[in-house]
């Protein structure tokens, strides 16, 4: 086995934990927003979530808060 053959297993390793960490990143990113949105959705009440046809989001958070 030559030197170079050495640095590309290395090189493959190294890709492949850096897949599987850039993988958890997004799932772990993905979970809090989840948690972010069921939380803000519980704090503010369950009917901002909910939009009429035709109507925009703004108008619906407008229509909810004031």
């Amino acid at each position: 086995m030559t030197l170079f053959d050495e640095i590309k297993e290395e090189e493959i390793k190294i890709r492949n934990y850096l897949r599987h960490l850039s993988i958890g990143a997004v799932v772990t990113i993905a979970l809090i927003l989840i948690i972010l949105v069921i939380a803000l959705w519980y704090y503010f009440g369950y009917t901002w979530v909910i939009v009429e046809p035709g109507e925009t989001s703004l108008r619906a958070i407008n229509s909810t808060i004031g």
